[in-house]
């Protein structure tokens, strides 16, 4: 839980707790564990209601929504329940309700019912017309029914104990109204979720499956039709999203009299209220305006208008798009400009666009692709944002091209807007690559690729905006996916990216024998290894070698996509960003380039990291500078007149500065640079970390100095700036609690030597060897006991030419083979490569060639990383594989 949350009636926030643990840890399990056992709930269940308006003034309680503030202990246990409950939700919640469902997004949602909306505006012809319902609940949580709930939960398979415990969470709620300093209450309720309590959404979902199981009844009884967008595309009669809810049917009256008693049986049951006044409806273009307004009538509905929303984003697309998406760049705008009476450095606005302007139209780019004008205007608002000062005035030192470029290039790492916006749509591209067992990705698949994958499909007749916006990402995902080969029955040899190679992924041989021929011709047929001579007759010496370097798993047998640029193989916004940044770059190396990390990684204050960036990148305001702006002012350096006043003048060659410079006791660098860039980059080559820093802190001193001289007439003695630049130093740097020269990264803490294992646990070590003119690879394992005794010892060997870190992954899977094949109860496996014990300490999800032989299913395993001189004997066992290659060695032949 997060510090600062708000405290309940007890008034102890989670801070409270996070401190005084060893205190009231004890009483606090204690009371989790009672509730589980006895299943009544402690009397923490008190709840302060705090009324948040809507709108600026209220004037209606409608108008208000009312957050629940829990106590933290209530908190612990409802959240222990929800973490049990969630990972069972995706397999009893129907696939038309997507919020809060591992594995769902909200994109999800907003795609289908995009499509769906599209395939009805689409739809001028047949007899009878489609009608879209937008549903509002009114107060939806507040009107739960506890015992429709408890029902549910029985009829999804929920145990009676559990419900039990669920209804014990609900009915000994009191609530106290919190407002303006009064306390109203306590007020006891009979229905309704808590707004804050961690389970209620899950809860809510519960709730909701009542409706969707009302809808699916209907349909099988042919009382309602839902829309069909493709001939092979699911049937769609509903889509949920917690309570907001889209229901599907033909535009006649007698669908709507089946509608109207379907919601009404569900009032009933759940307590939920349908507030017809906010809801709305859109037909399909071949409805007849008689029977939408007759149908808006008996409905008590209005029918949806052009400006209307769906989570929050354009139900419908026009033509005029610049003028749909404009609310973005007006949001940007407005945020922006309740900053101008604030005082901000430009480091706190690097912070306030990083954090929040380029956070604003993040959630319409993951499923739109917003017209180049709007993403100019919103890089026009933040740049100018960024260079003005607080006087509204400002001189643009540096184009927004050049600002987007990372820090490590010599940027600010802005977002390039429309670069981030490919890089969102293509996330829709991967899953729509790899999830085709989804809803959206099989109305997808139905409607623009039924014959093939995203990675071929076209735009197709008629496609809806949403496609046209995923559809651009194609190439980017085509750059960065490749096939997965497990059994490799379904990647074909010459069509599927499936070498990992980062140009060129497909096989280049042009073999007959290989048209329409799959990758599991090329393996052996009793084990699961490439087949050399195979490979030797049908490819090229290229495609060889490419092929020796994928690894092969007997543990997976279904082939997949796994994402090329990151070690995991899942598919990441940053990653996607990436590639787009690099092919700009390609063409642009920027000067400077390897001393940027360095900078930015130097531990001093933002300001003066900043000061320093603008110093370097020629966008700061010296005298000489602002004349290449065409401003009338004499360059001339004002403290000594010899020289124009440059940025290497100012703070490096000046005699103002070399006094300050000589009694700091830097050493001397850059002594024929002819720019300050130059000058710095050497610096940081020569300097050790903390000469950097105090370099970094004089500069910025030497600076200060030069405008209290220029502006005020005021000018410190050299003794006084150095005092100054070490004091702003020490300050910081005690502040980060660090200390002078201290490494970057904390001291890892490995095993120099091999040491026994705590009796009754056996240890084995694991190491790989790789012989790369065999094309081949070996493994070395040993076990050994408490005593230090070897217990066995074995070596194996495997054709392949991989990596040295997956080399290690399949010494490791095989050692947890060998454990599980030994019985042994308890081991510790150790190896020396860092990378994988990490990996597997962490139980990262992986889908890459590298991830998927780690896959293994042992208990009682623990993994340790020990240095090469404490895995002495694998090392030496998998070396001699070469020799005595797929042997074991009991104890004593191994000693022997």
């Amino acid at each position: 839980m997060h510090h600062d949350k708000s405290p309940g009636p007890d008034g102890m926030n989670p801070k409270f707790f996070h401190k005084y643990w060893h205190i009231v840890g004890n009483d606090v399990v204690s009371s989790v564990k009672d509730f589980f056992r006895t299943e009544l709930m402690p009397a923490v269940q008190n709840t302060n209601i705090v009324l948040i308006p809507k709108k600026k003034k209220p004037d209606m309680m409608s108008e208000l929504r009312p957050i629940s503030l829990c106590n933290v202990v209530a908190k612990i246990i409802t959240k222990v329940l929800t973490n049990r409950m969630k990972g069972l939700l995706s397999e009893v919640i129907s696939v038309n309700q997507i919020a809060f469902i591992p594995g769902r997004l909200i994109t999800d949602n907003i795609m289908v019912s995009f499509e769906i909306l599209h395939y009805l505006k689409r739809k001028q012809v047949g007899k009878d017309g489609y009608m879209a319902l937008k549903l509002d609940m009114s107060k939806a949580y507040d009107r739960v029914d506890w015992n429709f709930l408890c029902v549910m939960l029985s009829r999804l398979g929920f145990a009676e104990k559990w419900v039990r415990l669920i209804y014990g969470c609900l009915s000994t709620v009191q609530y106290n109204v919190v407002s303006s300093g009064y306390t109203l209450g306590p007020i006891v309720p009979s229905r309704g979720l808590r707004q804050g309590d961690p389970i209620s959404p899950y809860l809510f979902l519960v709730c909701a499956e009542g409706l969707s199981a009302l809808m699916r009844r209907y349909e099988e009884r042919k009382w309602i039709h839902g829309c069909k967008v493709a001939n092979g595309a699911s049937v769609v009669s509903h889509m949920l999203f917690a309570d907001d809810s889209f229901l599907y049917c033909k535009a006649t009256h007698e669908e709507v009299s089946h509608i109207i008693h379907l919601l009404d049986s569900f009032a009933k049951a759940s307590g939920q209220r349908v507030n017809f006044y906010k809801s709305t409806v859109f037909y399909s273009s071949n409805t007849t305006p008689i029977v939408r307004n007759s149908i808006c009538q008996r409905l008590g509905i209005h029918e949806v208008d052009d400006r209307s929303k769906y989570l929050g984003l354009p139900s419908t697309i026009g033509r005029n798009r610049k003028a749909i998406f404009s609310y973005l760049s007006d949001k940007v705008q407005k945020r922006i400009q309740s900053w101008d009476n604030k005082f901000l450095s430009r480091a706190g606005k690097e912070v306030l666009i990083k954090s929040v302007v380029q956070a604003l139209p993040a959630y319409t780019m993951n499923v739109f692709l917003i017209p180049v004008g709007i993403c100019q205007d919103i890089e026009r608002s933040i740049n100018k944002f960024w260079w003005r000062s607080n006087t509204n005035k400002g001189i643009y030192w540096m184009s927004w091209d050049r600002l987007s470029h990372h820090k490590s290039t010599g940027g600010m790492g802005f977002r390039d807007f429309r670069d981030c916006n490919i890089a969102l749509l293509a996330k829709q591209g991967w899953r729509l690559l790899t999830c085709d067992n989804s809803l959206v990705g099989k109305i997808f698949k139905a409607r623009y690729f039924a014959n093939g994958s995203f990675l071929t499909a076209t735009l197709g007749n008629n496609p809806s905006y949403i496609w046209r916006s995923v559809l651009e990402a194609q190439g980017l995902v085509r750059d960065g996916v490749r096939r997965l080969v497990g059994n490799g029955s379904t990647v074909s040899i010459l069509k599927d990216p499936w070498l990992l190679d980062e140009v060129n992924p497909f096989i280049e041989s042009q073999q007959l024998c290989l048209v329409d021929k799959m990758v599991d011709s090329l393996m052996k047929d009793d084990v699961r290894e490439w087949d050399e001579e195979v490979l030797r007759d049908v490819l090229t010496v290229r495609d060889q070698e490419l092929v020796w370097k994928i690894p092969l798993s007997s543990d997976v047998e279904r082939d997949g996509w796994f994402w090329n640029k990151e070690a995991s193989g899942l598919f990441t916004v940053r990653s996607a960003y990436r590639i787009l940044q690099q092919q700009k770059l390609n063409n642009h190396q920027p000067v400077f380039s390897g001393a940027w990390t360095k900078l930015w990684q130097l531990k001093l204050p933002p300001k003066v990291k900043d000061f320093l960036w603008r110093v370097c990148t020629n966008s700061f305001p010296t005298r000489f500078q602002l004349t290449t702006k065409h401003i009338p002012i004499n360059s001339d350096y004002p403290m000594c007149l010899a020289a124009p006043e440059t940025s290497l003048h100012v703070l490096v060659r000046c005699p103002f500065a070399q006094n300050y410079w000589q009694q700091s006791q830097i050493p001397a660098v850059g002594l024929a640079a002819m720019l300050f860039c130059s000058w710095w980059e050497e610096g940081l080559q020569v300097w050790n970390e903390a000469e950097c820093l105090e370099a970094g802190m004089v500069l910025w001193s030497i600076w200060k100095v030069r405008n209290e001289v220029v502006w005020n007439e005021k000018q410190p003695t050299s003794e006084e700036v150095l005092f100054l630049a070490k004091l702003n130093f020490v300050d910081w740097y005690n502040a980060q609690n660090q200390e002078l020269g201290s490494p970057n990264e904390p001291n890892r803490v490995s095993l120099e030597h091999w040491t026994p294992p705590t009796f009754p646990k056996y240890k084995v070590n694991v190491d790989g060897a790789l012989f790369p003119n065999e094309k081949s690879y070996g493994i070395g394992l040993v076990a050994r006991d408490s005593f230090g005794l070897v217990i066995q010892a074995k070596t194996l060997k495997k054709a392949g030419d991989l990596q040295p870190h997956e080399v290690e992954a399949i010494g490791i899977k095989e050692a947890l083979s060998w454990i599980k094949d030994n019985n042994w109860p308890s081991v510790i496996v150790e190896s020396d490569c860092r990378r994988v014990v990490l990996d597997l300490q962490g139980n990262k999800d992986m889908t890459s060639p590298y991830g998927h032989i780690m896959l293994a299913s042992v208990t009682n395993v623990s993994f340790n990383f020990v240095k090469r001189s404490a895995n002495k004997v694998a090392h030496s066992l998998a070396r001699s594989s070469l020799f005595e290659a797929n042997r074991v060695f009991s104890g004593v032949e191994y000693l022997l």
